[in-house]
């Protein structure tokens, strides 16, 4: 048997189980941002090798590895998500991320998409409290 192989035996299912560890274990942010930087360059390289595949068997691992970076993605998601609610602060690339969507306007979260939904419920005329 070929140690190529050997190695790719024990690395994948080791690797699926340090990422199911990262849902457990809370990451320091630094370390969150080097994951997530990773990620996205992961992302970027898959999308750029299918583009540029001939034959569909030249890139035959692509299910197994959409299905390992989508399980890489939801335990980053978790992480991130369990930062902000502790500590509110999720790291740089997120607070980079942040800045970039809302653009240093505060009117952003206020328009969203649900905000007419929310705005029918408002009362048209105002109320008076007794007392």
């Amino acid at each position: 048997m070929k140690k190529t192989s050997r190695i790719g035996q024990v690395a994948v299912p080791a690797a699926v189980v340090l990422i199911v560890v990262m849902m457990v274990v809370p990451l320091p942010p630094m370390l969150l941002d080097l994951l997530l930087a990773t990620n996205i360059t992961a992302a970027v390289l898959v999308l750029l090798v299918s583009m540029n595949v001939t034959k569909a068997l030249d890139f035959s691992i692509f299910p197994t590895l959409l299905l390992i970076l989508t399980l890489f993605r939801l335990a980053l998601n978790v992480s991130a998500t369990r930062l902000v609610l502790l500590h509110g602060y999720a790291g740089k690339v997120i607070e980079a991320f942040g800045h970039f969507v809302v653009g240093g306007s505060l009117i952003v979260a206020p328009a969203s998409p649900w905000t007419p939904c929310q705005a029918s419920r408002w009362p048209s005329t105002p109320t008076s409290t007794p007392g």
